[in-house]
């Protein structure tokens, strides 16, 4: 945060779990680094992005997904010692250049400048998973859902 807090033309916030973090915990942070920062903890991840241009995450989350559907800029942590798994969209949207991959907190503002300039583009293995994944314009998408359905039901019992 003191990177961030240091360059003039940034301004960030967090968005922290509803229900495992502490608020107060990050309030005092904020308030020891002396920093003006705004604190989300209930609001939905989508009623806020529209206010930010570059998200910073760390770890594994179902959110890292829905990202890079979306095509939002992301900058995802990355440290040797802590890899997480990369889901296959994440993974695509790594290699489409909107999610970049930072390991040194010192590169985090030279990166960000550059991602929120950078323009959105999918490549051809993007549009490729977001196929495999998701629906398919081809009349079947119901015969699929009952397939999938089926299948789970059979594992479960």
């Amino acid at each position: 945060m003191k990177i961030l807090s240091d360059e003039q033309e940034f301004s960030f916030s967090f968005k922290i779990h509803p229900t495992s973090e502490n608020i107060d915990t990050y309030r005092n942070y904020i308030k020891k680094m002396n920093v003006e920062s705004e604190i989300y903890q209930n609001e939905s991840f989508w009623d806020i992005i529209e206010n930010f241009d570059v998200v910073l995450s760390y770890g594994f989350s179902m959110i890292h997904t829905e990202i890079a559907l979306a095509g939002c800029r992301m900058v995802l942590f990355s440290f040797k010692q802590n890899d997480f798994r990369e889901m296959p969209l994440v993974d695509s949207a790594i290699n489409s250049g909107f999610i970049q991959k930072c390991n040194k907190f010192d590169e985090l503002p030279l990166l960000i400048k550059k991602l929120s300039e950078r323009k959105i583009e999918f490549d051809q293995n993007y549009n490729d998973e977001l196929e495999k994944y998701f629906y398919k314009f081809d009349g079947n998408s119901g015969m699929r859902v009952a397939e999938a359905i089926h299948k789970f039901l059979k594992k479960s019992q």
